[in-house]
C-alpha cells in the first residue's frame, strides 16, 4: 500500500540525490615587492595633529579630529616603531601643562581651605584630561 511505497528504500521519494561538492578556490597572498614607505613628513604631521589635540584637551577646547582618527594616528606611529618618540613628545607636552597649572597655584593669597579647593579643582581637571588623552 501507500505506507510501504513511502517507506520503501528503493523509492525515489526517500533517496537523496548526491550532488558533487563545489570546487574549492584557493586564495594566494603574495608579499610586496618593495616595503611600503611612509610619506616624508608623516611623523611630523601626525605628531603635530596629536599635539594639537592634547593642547585642545588641556585648554578645554574642542578637538579638531575625531577620537577614531587620533587613535588611528597613534596606532600608525606605533606600527612604524615611532612610539618612543611619540611618548617623549606627549610626556613633555603634559609636563609643561602640569607645570603651568602648578605655577598658577603658586603665590595665590588664599586661606588654606580656598587653596585646597583650588587644588582639588586642578586635580579634577587634570584627571579628566588625562583620561581623555
Amino acid at each position: 500500500g501507500l505506507a510501504h511505497w513511502i517507506m520503501d528504500p528503493s523509492s525515489n521519494l526517500t533517496k537523496k540525490k548526491s550532488a558533487a561538492p563545489p570546487p574549492t578556490k584557493r586564495l594566494v597572498i603574495k608579499a610586496f615587492k618593495a616595503k611600503p614607505k611612509l610619506p616624508e613628513n608623516f611623523e611630523q604631521k601626525t605628531t603635530a595633529k596629536l599635539k594639537d589635540a592634547v593642547t585642545a584637551v588641556h585648554e578645554k577646547q574642542p578637538v579638531n579630529c575625531s577620537l577614531e582618527e587620533l587613535y588611528q594616528a597613534v596606532e600608525d606611529l606605533c606600527l612604524h616603531k615611532l612610539a618612543p618618540d611619540l611618548y617623549a613628545v606627549l610626556q613633555e607636552l603634559c609636563e609643561k601643562q602640569i607645570s603651568a597649572r602648578l605655577e598658577s597655584l603658586e603665590g595665590l593669597p588664599l586661606d588654606p581651605v580656598s587653596f585646597l579647593n583650588k587644588m582639588e579643582d586642578c586635580w579634577s581637571d587634570h584627571s579628566e584630561q588625562m583620561l581623555t588623552i
